[in-house]
């Protein structure tokens, strides 16, 4: 269109991937959200998409201990994380 190839927009990127930085297994929360679970490892770029009402913003809400979460385990580069169930411990804890 512009006569160009696109590679010479948008070149190709190598990038290494390495070891599991987050793992979610099996969270759920008060806000509707079940089972949910994923993996996010050095160097990945990851990004949540969905229509509105599908539970983007619940699942980091979960995450981060806004909302409550029940039944789930959380690990943070290999190490397993604490159980926030408020946001307040949180920042102090960080998390893991």
């Amino acid at each position: 269109m512009v006569g160009r190839e696109l590679t010479d927009f948008f070149p190709t990127r190598t990038a290494r991937i390495g070891q599991v930085l987050l793992q979610v297994q099996g969270l759920s929360s008060d806000a509707g959200i079940r089972d949910i679970s994923f993996e996010v490892l050095r160097g990945e770029i990851v990004g949540m998409a969905g229509l509105v009402g599908a539970g983007r913003t619940e699942v980091a809400r979960a995450i981060f201990g806004v909302d409550k979460r029940t039944g789930d385990r959380l690990s943070w580069a290999a190490r397993s994380c604490i159980s926030v169930r408020l946001p307040t411990p949180s920042p102090t804890a960080s998390l893991c």
